[in-house]
């Protein structure tokens, strides 16, 4: 986790801690250019928290420890914790977190992935890594590696999070066949202009154990896509 995200996570203990004491930070003003850029500092470390929240994972985090922690350093104060190096120290511990969430979620993925292959209409693909099913079989051409498409699409994790909708966006994403993740490399090219499949993958084909921002480490994906165009 980068140390900025861990200044968000302290910032945003702060601000439940001082809200749990009355204070609503709803109707703080921001009237002048300095206000504003204190709030903003705020504002980017909260959202860049929130958006790499699946990086955290191991024990819950503990509020009250990283407030207190926080105010003590804004504070100059003495750290009740005595380390070398408080960056490694937090680093370390990040990753060996990250490493045990990768783990366990490398099992979950091929659990889902062996039971899911058994559903009627599931076609699998070569060890089981990549599967598919038809919602909508189009009539078009198929495209190759070389070429660049239009899709439009739906990324969940297993669990149902949604990670990423191109629909949302209210715009199809356009981009090469093999610019892109290995599973979705594959399957386009599997697949006629004009279909709608839903496509499982395994972390392999996906983002492996690093994960990404918004994916933790190991998580088999599942897409809704569909392929509108081939942009030769």
């Amino acid at each position: 986790m980068k140390i900025k995200n861990l200044l968000a996570v302290a910032l945003v203990a702060v601000m439940i801690a001082s809200c749990s004491n009355n204070q609503s930070y709803n109707n703080v003003p921001v009237a002048s250019q300095s206000d504003s850029t204190f709030y903003l500092i705020g504002y980017d470390y909260g959202k860049q928290l929130y958006e790499n929240r699946n990086q955290v994972a191991g024990d819950s985090v503990n509020l009250d420890l990283v407030a207190a922690g926080f105010v003590a350093g804004v504070k100059g104060n003495e750290s009740k914790i005595e380390v070398e190096d408080a960056q490694t120290f937090i680093r370390n511990y990040f990753m060996a977190a990250q490493k045990k969430q990768a783990e366990e979620n490398l099992v979950k993925a091929e659990d889902f992935l062996s039971e899911n292959a058994k559903r009627p209409g599931v076609t699998s693909l070569a060890d089981g890594k990549l599967q598919y099913e038809i919602l909508k079989e189009g009539d078009g051409p198929k495209p190759t590696a070389e070429d660049k498409v239009e899709v439009d699409y739906v990324g969940t994790l297993i669990d149902g999070t949604e990670f990423d909708s191109s629909i949302k966006r209210g715009q199809p994403a356009t981009f090469g066949v093999k610019g892109v993740i290995k599973g979705w490399t594959e399957i386009l090219q599997l697949m006629p202009v004009g279909s709608k499949w839903k496509v499982y993958i395994h972390p392999d084909l996906a983002y492996g154990a690093r994960g990404n921002q918004s994916i933790p480490g190991n998580s088999a994906l599942i897409f809704e896509m569909e392929l509108i165009d081939i942009k030769k």
